[in-house]
This record gives structure tokens, C-alpha cells and sequence, in this order.
């Protein structure tokens, strides 16, 4: 749907209110005149039945008779409650849908000491840099095609999301995990595997009544120091790129959405940086800034074909707005720019169907739980970057950026969602990736999901 077509949506949905103004100030002249008839045919009532008729018709100077009481309004006098909002009358059946659980752990760039073209290492080591846990956010995740009020946190554990190569000397005291060399290295390399620990606090508030939403995340992560003395050590990162989306809600019905928006990935985080100190040639350092704006223009669906199923959809472009540069410093000296490495542009297909399993007040303070899976795919649209710099004094390069090229990942979702009383939930779970690796970015995912909801049914939607 194209922007001037959003932007009439969204005029039709705030022209209602204002036509019902104007009909009922066409309606309500009429209304008074056969208030005045009534009035006039009121009066020939016995004066035993002690009632007070108000007469709007009454001329100036009419005054109704001292001597009679006022009579006390009854229930029937009362003035009906309001009606909710448009808004609401139509999303009240897909308000309690649960979120989309979600799956993505971005694909990490390498860092390799040799040339993968030729198929050599020069015999120290090969690294992932996880920068994608940190620098690129996706919009399905812990998401829904509706417009909510609510804060939320999340918890994902990302197992063996990390590998790094290194001759067995780097870890005397371990035994690390002999398999199948994935990158370029010499006789003997093993293959080491780390896991990463990801947080997002976040809030989503809705306006024009509930069909918009502005939503913000903010991500962490357990650091992960990447050390392989006395040859190089790669300091972990702990704060991760902002993420701002905008939500607009395109049609809505009894028990079908649509809504569209995009995601922004702000480069608050941290820049990757390293030192190397091979033993044949000088020390050096090198940085990979974080100056890349990420854009995810998306498109979600909601539907409940039954009273107790319920189905996402989302799909999703991540485009990377820029590259960031990459910097050089002998050590002692200054820092001089090598090159940029522009992320590629992803595509992402995500479907979930879902079930609840239970509604009502016999669990205490559960009161709902609903069994979800989906399915997730992530494909390269475009090439991934290959970096070869020749540090100062060197006789090898090192390469940076990605050594596997296009990829592509499935990965499979299953959990529980537990309604607490009305406004909170959590939600737990775990992700089982579908490819062999290279195409995964870990082996196994649990996640744990924290939300907390504003507002009531009764009005703009809780959910």
C-alpha cells in the first residue's frame, strides 16, 4: 500500500468522529420538536400523579408551580454509557492475540588472520566479531499487527552463537570441541564455541485512538571478550543500537488486521575494536565503527479464523542506510581509515499459528494460556562485504567481514503464553535453527518474555 494511501486510510478513520458530529446536530431539532408534542400532551395528566414534566417548548416567563415537589430522576432517566470507540468495537476480538514470539540473532561478521580466498590462515586464529546481536533488531520480534500500550523486557539465550578457530595452545585448560574446521586454518586448529546473552527493555504508546503506535527498544548484551593471547584480544560489547518503529494500522475487522510501518535502527552502540600482536611483525590495532542507520519498512497481518486460534504474519525488508568505516593504527600511532563494510540487505518471512489452551479464573492468577509455533526465514538479498587489509609491517592480510557470502536461515519456534490477571504476561520458549551450519547463527535459542500492558478492553485496545 503506498504512503498517500495510508494517509487515507488514516483521514477516513479521523473523518468518522466528525460525521457523527454532524448528524447529530442535524437530528437533534427534531428530536427537541417532539419533545415539545410530547410535553403538550403531558400536561392532561391527573395532578395525583405528583410528576414534574420539564416543558423545553415553554415560553419566556413560563415558570412550573411552586407548590408541586420536584420528583427524583429514576434509573431509566440515567444517561446510557458512553460507546467505545470505533476503533475498539472492531479489534475487541483480536485484542488478547498474543504477540509473536519471534527468533533472530543477526548474522555476526569475521575476523580472519590470512586470506579465505586462498584457503590459507597464516596460523593464529579466526574469529566471529557478534556484532548483528547488538547492531540490527527485528521488527517481528515480541510483535503484533496491532497498535498496543505496554512495556515489556526480554530475555534470549543464544547457544554456541560464537566460533573462534585458534591452534590448541590458546586453551590449555579446556578441551575444546574438535569438529569440522568452517573456516580457513592451518593443521590442528580446533573450533571453540561461546554463547551470547541478549536483554531488551522496551515501551510502545499508541495515539489517534489507538490506530498508531511509536514503539522503542533499547538492547544489551552479556560482554563476550574474545582473547587469544598473547596474539589478539577483541573487548565485548555490552549496549546495542536503539530501535524506533512506527506503526499504522491499514484495515481492521471483527477478526482481521493489517498494519504496516517501519523500523529504525539508531548506531547508539558500541564500536568494535581489537588489538593484534602477531609475533613476526608490530602490534596494531584496528576499529569497525558503528555508523550504519538500518531500515525495516514491514507489512503484518493478525487473523482468528476460529474462537480459539489465532494467526501472525510479517514480512520485512532490513536495509542497511550506509557503511561503516574501518581504521588501521600501528601501535604507537595514529588511527588511518582501510575501507567500509556495508552490510547486506535482508529479507524476513515469519508465520505463526497459535492456540488457546485454556481461559478463565481456575489457575489462581493465570488466567490464559496459549501453545504458539512458527516459522521463520531470513534471506540475503544482497552480498555480504569482504574486507582485505595489510596492516603496517605485515607480510599477510587480515580479512573482515563475511567469509560464508549469501546465506540463508530457517529457523523454527515453539511456547507457552500465560495471561497474568489482565494487563501482564510472560511468555517462554525456545528456537531450533533448520539449517546446518554456516547457514545458522547458533544452535539452540530460549527466550523468556516480560510484558505489561495499559488500558482496558472497554475502550482502546489492551493488546
Amino acid at each position: 500500500m503506498s504512503l498517500n494511501a495510508c494517509l487515507k486510510e488514516i483521514c477516513q478513520v479521523l473523518r468518522r468522529p466528525l460525521v457523527l458530529a454532524i448528524v447529530s446536530s442535524m437530528l437533534l431539532p427534531t428530536a427537541n420538536m417532539a419533545t415539545a408534542d410530547t410535553v403538550e400532551s403531558s400536561r392532561r395528566m391527573s395532578t395525583d400523579e405528583r410528576s414534574v414534566i420539564v416543558d423545553f417548548a415553554a415560553q419566556p416567563g413560563t415558570e412550573p408551580d411552586e407548590d408541586e415537589p420536584p420528583v427524583e430522576p429514576s434509573d431509566d432517566d440515567a444517561p446510557s454509557p458512553a460507546a467505545p470507540p470505533f476503533a475498539a468495537l472492531s479489534l475487541i476480538g483480536l485484542a488478547s492475540v498474543p504477540n509473536m514470539f519471534g527468533d533472530f540473532l543477526a548474522p555476526s561478521g569475521h575476523l580472519v588472520f590470512g586470506d579465505p580466498r586462498t584457503g590459507l590462515n597464516e596460523g593464529f586464529f579466526a574469529t566471529d566479531i557478534p556484532s548483528g546481536a547488538l547492531r540490527r533488531a527485528k521488527i517481528g520480534d515480541n510483535n503484533k499487527a496491532l497498535p498496543m500500550d505496554r512495556v515489556y523486557f526480554t530475555y534470549n539465550h543464544f547457544h554456541n552463537a560464537i566460533d573462534t578457530l585458534s591452534m590448541p595452545p590458546e586453551f590449555p585448560d579446556e578441551e575444546p570441541e574438535l569438529e569440522p574446521v568452517l573456516f580457513p586454518g592451518p593443521p590442528g586448529s580446533v573450533l571453540r564455541r561461546r554463547s551470547l546473552d541478549r536483554y531488551v527493555v522496551g515501551a510502545e504508546k499508541t495515539f489517534l485512538d489507538g490506530h498508531m503506535s511509536v514503539e522503542l527498544r533499547v538492547p544489551f548484551l552479556s560482554p563476550v571478550d574474545l582473547n587469544f593471547d598473547p596474539l589478539a584480544r577483541i573487548p565485548g560489547q555490552d549496549f546495542g543500537n536503539i530501535n524506533v518503529a512506527i506503526k499504522a494500522l491499514l484495515h481492521r475487522s471483527d477478526n482481521f488486521a493489517v498494519a504496516a510501518g517501519v523500523g529504525i535502527d539508531l548506531p547508539t552502540g558500541d564500536d568494535i575494536n581489537a588489538m593484534i600482536a602477531p609475533p613476526f611483525f608490530p602490534p596494531f590495532g584496528f576499529r569497525i565503527k558503528n555508523e550504519t542507520v538500518f531500515f525495516q519498512p514491514f507489512l503484518a497481518m493478525l487473523a482468528t479464523p476460529g474462537e480459539n486460534s489465532f494467526v501472525h504474519g510479517f514480512l520485512a525488508m532490513d536495509v542497511a542506510g550506509g557503511s561503516d568505516p574501518v581504521q588501521i593504527a600501528p601501535i604507537p600511532g595514529p588511527p588511518m581509515q582501510v575501507g567500509e563494510l556495508t552490510s547486506p540487505t535482508l529479507l524476513h518471512l515469519d508465520v505463526a499459528y497459535g492456540h488457546w489452551l485454556y481461559r478463565g479464573d481456575g489457575l489462581g492468577p493465570i488466567t490464559g494460556i496459549a501453545g504458539v509455533a512458527e516459522f521463520h526465514y531470513t534471506t540475503m538479498l544482497s552480498d555480504p562485504d569482504m574486507l582485505f587489509v595489510v596492516p603496517p609491517g605485515a607480510f599477510s592480510p587480515i580479512t573482515l567481514g563475511s567469509v560464508h557470502g549469501r546465506q540463508d536461515f530457517i529457523d523454527i519456534t515453539g511456547g507457552l503464553h500465560m495471561e497474568i490477571g489482565e494487563n501482564t504476561t510472560l511468555r517462554i520458549g525456545g528456537v531450533a535453527p533448520g539449517h546446518q551450519r554456516p547457514d545458522r547463527t547458533f544452535d539452540a535459542e530460549f527466550f523468556v518474555h516480560l510484558n505489561h500492558y495499559f488500558g482496558d478492553r472497554s475502550g482502546v485496545p489492551r493488546y
